[in-house]
């Protein structure tokens, strides 16, 4: 199994400091690799070992930005992403490797409560859909050590109100689906050029279906302000006597 600390920001991050620590930090065992979007000098990725994706980013306690993942912790200072953007950037980078990843995680810190809609949302852009998607409630840490009794274990953390928990405890998921592309989605294959091909296949059906589907709602809006001209009563225009 190869972890990948996924960092969809290709500037103006500090996100790769956090990354550095949690490699850094890996059990000798594990091998851990940190990809960077839109970078030069990536990893190379063994196209038959298993992938688990960490998706790194800060989440933003701002309402008005529910939809979207920032680069520094400083709103301020960060450059801020929609997550259907974080998912092309995801899409463009792993497409090729799909049939070898096991599980996405989304590792962003998330205080209001709607980490599941954050996970769903990144999700519907995915073109490898029937993957697994983690998520997290709190703030997250990378890898600390503490000691625990006599001994010192290194893990990750998340802090949710007056609760410091393992970020395993704190972490949900939304299950693999089994789906093929008659549903407009790409269907599950070993080989990787048969599974782009279903998967950009699958990526136009959606975007098909999309389209035509927000015509109608345009178009339902339309007729209903119509019918509502139509069915009130004219008003009336007053005129001044002389």
């Amino acid at each position: 199994m190869i972890t990948i600390l996924y960092i969809p920001f290709d500037s103006n991050t500090n996100l790769l400091d956090g990354a550095k620590i949690w490699k850094d930090s890996a059990d000798s065992n594990k091998n851990v690799i940190i990809y960077q979007h839109n970078t030069q000098g990536q990893p190379s990725i063994n196209q038959t070992e298993p992938l688990l994706i960490y998706v790194l980013g800060h989440g933003i306690s701002n309402p008005r930005y529910s939809n979207s993942i920032a680069s520094k912790d400083n709103l301020a200072d960060a450059t801020i992403l929609s997550l259907e953007e974080i998912a092309e950037r995801f899409n463009h980078d792993f497409t090729f490797h799909a049939s070898q990843i096991k599980s996405i995680r989304l590792y962003f810190c998330n205080e209001l409560g709607s980490e599941k809609e954050i996970a769903e949302e990144f999700k519907k852009h995915l073109i490898c859909v029937e993957k697994q998607v983690d998520y997290y409630t709190g703030s997250l840490t990378a890898p600390v050590a503490l000691n625990n009794g006599n001994n010192t274990e290194t893990h990750k953390y998340a802090i949710h109100g007056s609760l410091f928990v393992r970020a395993s405890d704190a972490r949900s998921t939304l299950p693999a689906e089994n789906i093929n592309i008659e549903q407009g989605r790409p269907s599950f294959s070993t080989n990787k050029s048969s599974y782009l091909e279903n998967a950009k296949h699958a990526a136009k059906s959606r975007k098909r279906s999309s389209f035509f589907s927000k015509r109608k709602k345009r178009r339902s809006k339309h007729l209903a302000e119509v019918r509502e001209k139509v069915s009130s009563p004219p008003s009336k225009i007053s005129k001044n006597k002389p």
